[in-house]
């Protein structure tokens, strides 16, 4: 909650059973009380359909399948808005506006820190608050049992069993010209080093990537290593944060600022 504090210029939505403990609750943190009963009835409510129950905890979470239809899902809680995105709780943040900068807000719809064939990040996406961003997912030709399914199908991923998940629908929007969508280049200085495993293959959405779980002591090792190296030629310096299920890199020397005109809202699902 303390890294959310320190990002100022953002609104947090955190939807759940219960209001998280702190000491001290943000000012730029909003909790709103959501069961799973609630969530089933917008569902059914926005998209006219939705499953008998929510199955899965953490990573296989279902709700994970709904992540990219949340502006289509709580337009009402976006009013005012140019952005909106989604994180998970297993993170820490370092200045988001650094890496959402002016700039890159102007440029892109579509916003993932990863590199493609990961144009719809899990942990962490950003979308421009649009009807056609937000309606994004109405796309795919997997919409049916992603909606209906009560178990996660990785709709918000690129390893997972369906041909037409949410990168693909974004890559190919972005191929016929309909979409702006950013991905991690590696020359930005805009994108997380390394995650929990290493990927083979896949690519274009129809294929899914092999996943491997990186050995923990040598993926330590490695992942510093890297980080080094990567932040040493562009002059700057690099802390690795191990969170419980994830890890990502905190880039150090940034300067919060605003986005001039824009508003972001993150959910932390």
């Amino acid at each position: 909650m303390r890294t959310l504090e320190l990002n100022p210029a953002v609104r947090f939505i955190i939807f759940g059973d219960s209001r998280p403990k702190v000491a001290a609750w943000p000012s730029n943190c909003e909790f709103h009380r959501q069961t799973a009963a609630d969530l089933l009835k917008r569902l059914r409510s926005r998209l006219g359909t939705a499953p008998r129950t929510l199955n899965g905890m953490g990573s296989t979470s279902k709700i994970s399948d709904f992540k990219p239809m949340l502006g289509a899902l709580y337009p009402d809680m976006l009013a005012g808005c140019g952005f909106w995105g989604y994180m998970q709780e297993d993170q820490m943040l370092g200045n988001l506006l650094h890496f959402l900068d002016g700039r890159m807000l102007a440029s892109f719809d579509t916003i993932s820190p990863l590199p493609e064939p990961m144009r719809n990040a899990g942990p962490f996406m950003v979308f421009r608050n649009s009807r056609y961003v937000n309606e994004l997912y109405r796309l795919s030709a997997d919409l049916q049992p992603v909606v209906s399914a009560p178990d996660y199908q990785v709709f918000d991923e690129w390893w997972g069993p369906l041909a037409d998940t949410m990168p693909s629908i974004i890559g190919r929007e972005a191929a016929a010209g309909r979409l702006r969508a950013y991905t991690a280049n590696g020359m930005d200085a805009k994108w997380w080093l390394s995650d929990d495993y290493t990927y083979e293959g896949g690519g274009g959405g129809s294929t899914a990537p092999v996943k491997h779980m990186a050995p923990v002591g040598a993926a330590e090792e490695t992942r510093q290593q890297d980080a080094d190296e990567w932040c040493a030629a562009r002059g700057g310096r690099a802390w690795v944060v191990a969170c419980p299920s994830f890890r990502c890199c905190v880039m150090g020397g940034c300067v919060l600022r605003e986005a001039a005109g824009q508003s972001i809202a993150l959910s932390l699902a």
